[in-house]
């Protein structure tokens, strides 16, 4: 299984259209994905997209919300 997630930075418009192309050429191709799962998550950040801004409505930058071994709690 392959998980391709997209525009979790809301300004980032190009890996948005990169989904779009790559789904678009798989369905035309469905032999390229024959035996494997393949999970387009196009739009990770939906609000941020729509107002042009890196974080998503409840001010949360997705991109930047994952644990990391440097991760401290209240740490920025």
């Amino acid at each position: 299984v392959t998980l391709l997630i997209a525009g979790l930075d809301g300004e980032d418009r190009i890996a948005v259209k990169w989904i779009d192309t790559l789904s678009q050429r798989l369905s035309e191709a469905p032999e390229m994905i024959a035996n494997r799962q393949i999970i387009l998550l196009r739009d990770a950040n939906p609000d941020g997209l729509t107002r042009k801004q890196t974080a998503n409505d409840h001010g949360v930058e997705l991109n930047r919300n994952f644990p990391t071994p440097a991760y401290r709690p209240g740490a920025t």
